[in-house]
């Protein structure tokens, strides 16, 4: 899809890489892409990164659980919702 180590990319990610690798606050990028989202949708007042998808399921399903009180969540059958023990 983008070709085999295009100098472009390998910049980046070179130059992203020499900024560090620690994940469990933000960076400097993460925050400027959350100003813009927020700016480019008014009605959202937060917002929250995740690295992936079964990380971003996990956190709906207890946000949705904490905010309802229920522990019931509909999937849709033949959909596929990530394998999460939350689930069971």
């Amino acid at each position: 899809m983008l070709g085999h180590r295009r100098k472009e990319i390998l910049n980046s990610v070179s130059k992203q890489l020499s900024k560090g690798t620690l994940y469990c606050t933000p960076t400097a990028l993460e925050i400027e892409l959350s100003k813009l989202i927020l700016g480019n949708f008014p009605s959202m007042d937060k917002v929250r990164l995740m690295n992936t998808g079964g990380e971003a399921t996990m956190t709906a399903i207890r946000l949705a659980r904490a905010y309802t009180k229920k522990k019931k969540i509909i999937k849709f059958e033949g959909c596929y919702q990530g394998l999460h023990m939350i689930l069971f």
